[in-house]
This record gives structure tokens, sequence and C-alpha cells, in this order.
């Protein structure tokens, strides 16, 4: 009854789309459809069928724009986001700074002088666009509170309490970590970065993936992810937690490229297909040796590459402490004239996207 229902609504809303031409038919949240792949349940397999009947529908009406959103594409039936269906896809990422201050100048209205906010939006570098709305109806609520006009000192409270800032020797560690990621990659012939980022929260670098990988693809890529460890170890003495903190971590990232090489590209002695994603605690102890054999030698030449340039590492770390984020062409000229020396083990990677 619950499918009926959904799918009367939908036809309904179809129809309304139709009859209003033009207009823009907006499905949110299209994962909640799930993968029919990733599910024998006739209930959700009728569920997507249905979908992809309205979606054809609604893409052969002229006049009709057809959009969806999703926060987990790899939920959403291949069938569904095909070409001739949704033919652009459109990945929408947290804002950058310059964003952040957008939505903050849009929202203050030019009560608050450019430079502080410019300030607040440097402290705010990696949220969402959703948290920093959040962050603005809380400063507000807190200007009411108190019987007055939003000043600067309720954004900045807000600002404190959505993400506190961290000491200038602890955004130090993160700057230097993300800048190894960079000429790590940039050494060992990575596709370039695109974005560079430092936060409270910890930072990011943005490159394009590779479409194929040979075996040295997947050590350089080991190195370039576990050489943000390394730089803190070199440049501090010691390493923190960050590097392990989640399954999105560095370590988690290099673990699960070495099992990949193992187990599911036959890259090791043995050719027999494994899931990737079994925990590597079920993995024969030799499968598991020899992971562990990549992580070393990925982490010796992450070593090698951050003493040979480190110069350029504490480089784009103090311009991530000043900007805390740098574009591609940023990145760009502050890795110009980086020499990669001849007796490096970096070697180039190719089967990158343009």
């Amino acid at each position: 009854m619950k499918f009926v229902a959904l799918q009367k609504a939908l036809n309904a809303a179809a129809e309304q789309a139709k009859g209003g031409r033009p207009s823009v038919f907006f499905l949110d949240e299209v994962d909640s459809f799930y993968n029919r792949d990733q599910s024998t349940n006739g209930y959700v397999i009728g569920m997507v069928n249905g979908l992809l009947t309205l979606i054809d529908a609604l893409s052969a009406t002229e006049g009709v724009v057809l959009v969806a959103a999703t926060n987990d594409p790899e939920r959403v039936d291949p069938a569904v986001v095909r070409a001739g269906r949704f033919d652009r896809h459109i990945r929408v990422g947290r804002p950058i700074r310059s964003g952040i201050t957008a939505m903050l100048s849009a929202a203050v209205a030019g009560v608050i002088p450019g430079p502080d906010l410019d300030r607040v939006s440097a402290q705010l570098v990696g949220l969402s666009g959703a948290e920093v709305a959040a962050l603005l109806r809380d400063a507000r609520t807190s200007a009411r509170k108190a019987g007055r006009d939003l000043a600067l000192k309720d954004l900045q409270a807000a600002a404190d309490r959505a993400q506190p800032q961290l000491g200038d020797a602890l955004m130090r560690r993160v700057a230097v970590h993300e800048a190894a990621h960079v000429v790590a990659g940039h050494a060992i012939g990575l596709p370039a970065a695109t974005l560079a980022r430092i936060s409270p929260r910890g930072g990011e670098v943005v490159r394009p993936h590779l479409n194929a990988m040979t075996a040295r693809d997947i050590r350089g890529m080991i190195a370039a992810v576990l050489a943000g460890r390394e730089a803190e170890d070199i440049l501090f003495g010691d390493v923190t937690s960050g590097a392990g903190t989640g399954s999105a971590s560095d370590l988690a990232q290099a673990t699960s490229l070495g099992i990949r090489a193992e187990c599911a590209f036959g890259f090791g002695p043995d050719l027999c297909w494994i899931s990737p994603d079994t925990p590597i605690t079920l993995l024969p102890a030799t499968v598991r040796d020899r992971v562990e054999d990549r992580l070393r030698a990925g982490q010796k030449e992450a070593r090698k590459i951050i003493v040979q340039h480190r110069g350029a590492v504490e480089r784009i770390a103090d311009a991530l402490l000043e900007h805390r984020e740098l574009d591609g062409a940023a990145l760009a000229g502050l890795l110009d004239g980086m020499e990669v020396l001849a007796d490096s083990e970096a070697q180039p990677v190719g089967g990158h996207d343009a």
C-alpha cells in the first residue's frame, strides 16, 4: 500500500509539472529509492522501476527540467542517473572561503565590517552551507534574546560554538600535514591538486581520481596518503592521532589501497579475487603481511620525499595558515620550481582524469 500511495503522489506531482510548463521537477534524496543491485526486495525493485518510468515520461516532456539531489550517490540505482535521464552530474562540495564570506555578507546586510566577516569566514572554512546557515540562525537568536540587533560578538560567539578555534601550534601541524599531501602527490606525479584547505576540524586536499591504476600507481598513492603523517614526524618529532581517525582517515585510505592491490587487482602473488570490503582481520595472515609491506614501502617513500622537499612543505603550510585554502592555481605557483631529484624512487603515474 505504501508503494501505491507513493507512486500515486509522484505521478500527481509529475502531472502538475507537465501542466505548469515551463517548470522544474525536483526530486530530493533520490538515494532513498536505493539500488536494485543491492536488494532482492520486490518492493524496492518495484519502487525503482516506477521511478524510472516517471523519469522517462518527464524527460520526454518539453519544458520540464528534471533535477534530483542526493548525499549518497553510491546508493542510487545506475539506471536512474544514466545519460538520457540525468545528463549532468554536479558535485556540490563544501563552500570555499569566499562563498562563506558571501553567505555572511548577505545575512548581515552591511551591519558588520567586511574585514571582520573575512576573519570569521577563515574560522568557518570546512563547514557545509547548511552549517553556516544554522550558525547565522544561532547568532540571530542570541541577539534577539539580548534585545538588540545582530552584532559581531553574536556572530563570533556562534562561530566559536560551531567550530572552536585551535591553538596556533595545532593549526600549524594541520597545515604541514596537508601541505605534505600536496608536495608528495606532486613529486610522485599524481593529478594536480585542485584545492587544499585547513580548518579547526582538520584539512583536505582535493585532486582528480585515477581512472585505472597500476601496481606502481598504488605505491605512489599510498606514499602520498601517508606523507602527512611522515611530515608531522619530521617537522615536529612525533605524530598525532589525526591520520587514523575514522574510516576516511589517511591510514584507512592507505590500508584500503593495499587491500585492493592484493585482493581485487591481482597485484600480489595470488590471482583469486577477494572482496576488498572484507575486514582485514578476516584476511589470511599472508595477505595481511603483504598489505603491511605495501604500507611500509609507501611510508619509506613518503619520508624520502618530505626530507627532500621540506622547504616546499613549509612554504605551502605558511600559505595555508594565512589563507586557510588554496586553489589549483595558487598551489601550482607555490610548487613552481620544486625540483624532483633524479634519484627519487617516486615514479610518474598515469591513467588519470583530465
